[in-house]
């Protein structure tokens, strides 16, 4: 899991979408000196942390994490947006492949 995709709500009723990406994970290592497999096993702050780091990350907010934990309504997985992930390996083709030239020696 090097990237994963947010919705977060706000109180005022604004959804925004944010990636979470490898320098937010690391950040969130470095933070809270645990590893990123706690994000969906640990405390409801982790992913708030990683939320709002992206969205820092991002220009979405310049608000200081305390001040826009007040601002949050609720944080889910991005399902839209999880769809338009490109995959870290790709599968190789299937079928037939056409055949290249040979070269005369």
């Amino acid at each position: 899991m090097m990237r994963m995709a947010l919705k977060v709500e706000q109180l005022d009723g604004r959804v925004q979408h944010v990636m979470v990406a490898a320098p937010d994970l690391i950040a969130f290592e470095r933070e809270y000196d645990k590893a990123m497999s706690v994000l969906g096993t640990g405390r409801i702050e982790y992913l708030f942390f990683v939320a709002w780091r992206a969205l820092k990350r991002t220009g979405q907010t310049s608000m200081d994490f305390d001040a826009w934990c007040d601002t949050v309504g609720g944080i889910s997985d991005d399902e839209t947006a999880a769809q338009e992930l490109v995959p870290l390996e790709i599968s190789p083709p299937t079928g037939s492949s056409p055949t290249s030239p040979t070269s005369s020696t």
